[in-house]
């Protein structure tokens, strides 16, 4: 595993902004002193199969007027730069970041933690100055891998070792770039989210050596209850979904080369 990020969106009136926004991180300094700023993030809207076409496709224009301005968006990076916190008005996340190979994936459990520890903190901060904490309506878990030359395979033209697709002329392409999504759904049968799914090639910078990478995010639908529980109860299917869709993709020999069989 590469980068791993949980993230979550609030209404745009959630109290992070301002004097306000500086008092809630301040707890967090400590362990996450870094700061740089970057461009606003906006988590798309999942809707319903058959409903996407409604939302339109183009490009997208606001006037803004008054008080109202773009807010920017914080990294909040740890020491090690293996940890970093995003933070804006509407959301939060925290990713973990591969930064050497001797660095192991601390495991989605202890990332989990991590986050609770972070929405908590801000959460109850904002709460005591304001009297209420943050309000979640969606959530999001990406996972992403950087797949390197092994025994398994040597260069693109031996994607399919690692990725398990089947098509008329599988053996003869010479790269392989693919995307797909699919509909999540509750143990009822209620419409929760998404997963998108992508694969592509691409060349490590120093290097220049072929590498294959892989993307799989669960994001969810508008909650229906803005609460921790909604947020803790999507991340559990939402990990589940995700390694259910990974090894879905992936073939078995490949698998078992990783140590996962």
């Amino acid at each position: 595993m590469d980068e791993v990020v949980l993230s979550i969106a609030f209404e745009h009136n959630s109290g992070l902004v301002g004097p306000r926004l500086g008092l809630s991180l301040s707890e967090l300094l400590e362990d996450y002193p870094r700061i740089e700023q970057q461009a606003t993030y906006e988590m798309p809207l999942e809707l319903p199969p058959g409903s996407t076409l409604n939302q339109g496709v183009g490009i997208r224009f606001e006037l803004l007027h008054g008080n109202k301005v773009p807010q920017p968006r914080y990294w909040l990076i740890s020491e090690d730069e293996t940890h970093l916190i995003q933070v804006q008005p509407n959301y939060l996340a925290l990713n973990w970041r591969r930064r050497s190979d001797e660095q192991d994936y601390p495991g989605y459990v202890a990332l989990l933690k991590e986050f609770e520890r972070v929405y908590s903190t801000l959460s109850d901060k904002l709460a005591s100055h304001d009297g209420e904490g943050l309000a979640p309506v969606r959530a999001e878990i990406t996972y992403i891998d950087v797949l390197r030359p092994s025994e398994l395979w040597r260069d693109f033209s031996d994607t399919h070792h690692v990725i398990s697709l089947r098509f008329a002329d599988e053996t003869e392409y010479e790269t392989l770039n693919f995307t797909y999504t699919k509909a999540m759904y509750s143990p009822s049968h209620e419409f929760i989210g998404r997963v998108h799914v992508g694969a592509e090639p691409a060349l490590e910078i120093n290097s220049r050596k072929p590498v294959l990478k892989m993307a799989i995010t669960a994001r969810s639908a508008q909650f229906n209850t803005s609460s921790r529980e909604s947020v803790t109860e999507f991340f559990s299917l939402a990990h589940t979904t995700i390694i259910d869709t990974f090894t879905a993709m992936t073939t078995a020999e490949a698998r078992k080369s990783w140590g996962l069989e």
